[in-house]
């Protein structure tokens, strides 16, 4: 406890008390009166005013009440305080982490996510519930929020005071295996804020004035608690509001060390199918070399491959130095961010079937992993295929050659009379992908057939509008998820002339590559026909003399002859995102199974409706695995047999650095502000005992007016 004037309280004091015990000294000197009977002088005779100094202090129950009222005065004009840990504002908002990396597991076998969701609750019980005494203490009834996110954010509870719905839903929230963002969360408690209100004066068309309510800006949020311990990519593009108070607690043993898989790839050759091709990529935060055994499987037959990683450190220079960040390092940091070290290794062996693979990390290194989600991964493998290609072309000696040198199966060239001729014999449908070089052949009735085409110079005839043409383009964006655009670089090719269209997204259009011109790679998806268009002439551009031209011809052939399964992309997903793939046309009694805890899709099936061009959406999921889509009909050659049915797998992996790399943030850099870790669920505030002084003093002086009274009386 401290006192703000406690020698403004020690004068008064000196002067008052002995004022007061003086009057008490004073005696009552008697005037004698003789007087028959002293029956009715009775109150003659009681000390009611003293008139002379010095009579003995006797025990007098009014001096003991008025000392204690001056005493109750006086510590009041000293003003105490103390300090309460406990919270100011009173709204607050909880984000919990629920991500991948917040299932880490400390020394004792406890989650970080266990850990935070024991903090939150404590943060609620210390909350104020509010009394008849609240304002005059200084301490307003609180209400809180919760909201937890992982790569997507949820409101569990809007603001209430109900601290038992409060405690609910925090232990109700479940791990996620998805990365994590804090921006989606902060605008989700940010329109949560409370609206202004003020009051607008003005005079209506009578000349008379009148007010009105008028909404402005959102007001603040009020205390934000962030339990995470700060794997959040996306901290640096969240703006606080001004008037919020953001506070950050940590979570997280810096000591725990993880190795997991960060990287996953399998890819066929192009010039021969069969041999494929497995990339891993690993990263470890250990402080010391460490070497790993990465166990392959596929069906029963295993192999095992060690791996050696770095050493984590702080030496952005590419050395590791665990030395910078040893604990016992007298010129250490203990909360100096950690480089992760690397390791990977390529596998390559012929297969050509289709299988589904999965990798493991084992070995003593693995002892001492805090967070197991990221130790395994899947692969779906699609058999190996040669397509059969066609080129419509009006002469393209450069694209005839090239595509030549490609083992497919059937390789022939055509003009774009030939090949109508061809559609209309029937021939043309026993080709897996068409190119269409500048042209747009046509069957009897004046529409392009069923089938997957690469168009180069041309764009489907329906669902693109062309509205004008513009000079010297560039490549300012295009997609690194679609198979065709994933591995292209595309900011050095310049386009002489391209035209400026416009899509129609319901037509089901997608724009996978855009120019300062507009869409310039796009997608069609219609019911029999799949169409990657490039709507600018490629001989109009540089665009062929780059390396990145036959890359993008070779993967688009891929991606279309093999139904989006050429690339481990189209069957890859990341926990967050959802499930979209196009069943064949007859696919019905669609159902999904998703992983267990093994990662196997031994889950529990759910229904699914396909849309009318065999779309299936599901999710958003949120664990990693195998999940399986079964039906009954027909099947393509990346499926596999299930019984009577046919199934479709999709492997879901964690594969992100930033989760994988578990070592936690001492402060979170946001855009708008640095918020370093508190440590502490509560913080400390100031509570001012005055009022409760006052409040006691006149409690006294009622008891000693009806002491007195009584005494007058009797």
């Amino acid at each position: 406890m401290t006192w703000l004037t406690p020698g403004l309280a020690a004068v008064t004091a000196a002067i008052a008390i002995p004022s007061l015990v003086i009057l008490y000294f004073l005696k009552l000197r008697r005037r004698p009166i003789e007087i028959s009977s002293t029956l009715l002088w009775r109150k003659a005779i009681e000390d009611l005013q003293a008139n002379a100094p010095f009579q003995k202090l006797r025990k007098n129950i009014l001096l003991l009440l008025q000392l204690l009222i001056l005493a109750a005065l006086l510590f009041a004009l000293a003003q105490p305080q103390f300090s309460d840990e406990s919270k100011v504002d009173d709204r607050h908002v909880i984000l919990i982490d629920r991500s991948a990396s917040m299932l880490s597991e400390d020394a004792d076998g406890t989650s970080r996510l266990d850990a935070a969701k024991e903090e939150a609750i404590a943060l609620v019980d210390s909350l104020s519930e509010g009394s008849f005494f609240s304002k005059l203490a200084d301490k307003q009834p609180q209400e809180a929020m919760v909201i937890t996110f992982d790569s997507s954010a949820e409101v569990l509870s809007t603001f209430t005071s109900d601290k038992a719905q409060l405690r609910r839903v925090i232990n109700g929230i479940v791990p996620s295996h998805a990365g994590s963002g804090l921006k989606q969360a902060m605008e989700l408690a940010q329109a949560h804020a409370p609206i202004r209100r003020m009051q607008d004066t003005f005079t209506n068309e009578q000349g008379n004035t009148e007010t009105r309510s008028v909404e402005t800006l959102r007001a603040g949020i009020g205390t934000v608690h962030i339990f995470s311990d700060g794997r959040l990519p996306d901290a640096s593009e969240v703006l606080a509001g001004v008037e919020d108070e953001l506070v950050y607690h940590d979570q997280g043993d810096r000591s725990r060390t993880n190795i997991g898989i960060v990287a996953l790839r399998a890819e066929r050759g192009y010039d021969d199918p069969t041999k494929l091709s497995i990339f891993i990529g690993l990263q470890s935060t250990a402080l010391v070399e460490r070497t790993v055994d990465v166990e392959l499987r596929i069906d029963e037959n295993i192999r095992i491959y060690p791996v050696t990683l770095q050493a984590a450190g702080t030496d952005l220079g590419g050395e590791s130095d665990a030395d910078a960040v040893d604990p016992d390092a007298p010129e250490s940091d203990p909360n100096a961010p950690l480089l992760p070290g690397t390791g990977g290794t390529q596998i390559e062996f012929q297969m050509p079937e289709a299988a589904l693979v999965e990798i493991r990390l084992i070995g003593d290194a693995m002892d001492d992993d805090a967070l197991s989600v990221d130790n395994r991964g899947w692969l779906v493998v699609p058999p190996a295929r040669r397509l059969s290609v066609a080129l419509v072309t009006p002469g393209n000696p450069f694209l005839r050659q090239w595509l030549s040198t490609l083992r497919f199966e059937r390789f022939g060239v055509y003009s774009q009379e030939e090949f109508e001729t061809e559609i209309k014999s029937g021939e043309a449908a026993s080709f897996d992908v068409v190119i269409l070089d500048r042209t747009m052949p046509v069957g009897d009735d004046n529409l392009l057939p069923p089938g997957r085409y690469l168009m180069l110079g041309a764009t489907p005839p329906t669902g693109v509008t062309q509205t004008g043409e513009k000079e010297g383009v560039q490549f300012v964006d295009w997609s690194r998820r679609h198979p065709a655009t994933d591995s292209l670089a595309l900011d050095t090719v310049t386009i002489v002339k391209s035209p400026i269209v416009e899509v129609d997204a319901d037509a089901g259009v997608t724009v996978i590559a855009r120019t300062d011109a507009g869409p310039a790679i796009i997608e069609q998806i219609e019911p029999g026909l799949r169409a990657i268009s490039v709507v600018f002439d490629p001989l109009q551009s540089t665009w062929p003399f780059d390396v990145s031209f036959p890359v993008f011809v070779a993967s688009a052939v891929n991606d279309l002859g093999n139904e989006g399964v050429a690339s481990t992309l189209a069957r890859q997903l990341a926990p967050g995102q959802v499930l979209n793939d196009r069943l064949p046309p007859d696919a019905s009694e669609v159902s999904v199974v998703p992983p267990s805890e093994s990662g196997a899709p031994t889950g529990t099936s759910q229904r699914v409706e396909p849309a009318g061009d065999g779309r299936v959406i599901y999710g958003p999921i949120d664990r990693t695995g195998i999940y399986k889509v079964r039906w009954d009909g027909s099947a393509t050659a990346s499926d596999f047999p299930d019984g009577a049915r046919v199934a479709r797998y999709f492997a879901a992996n964690l594969l992100d650095p930033s989760e994988s790399d578990i070592t936690p943030s001492s402060q979170l850099s946001l855009a708008s502000d640095v918020v370093r870790a508190q440590g502490t669920t509560r913080q400390e505030v100031i509570r001012r005992m005055w009022p409760w002084l006052v409040l006691a003093a006149l409690a006294i002086v009622m008891l000693e007016w009806w002491v007195y009274n009584r005494k007058v009386h009797v």
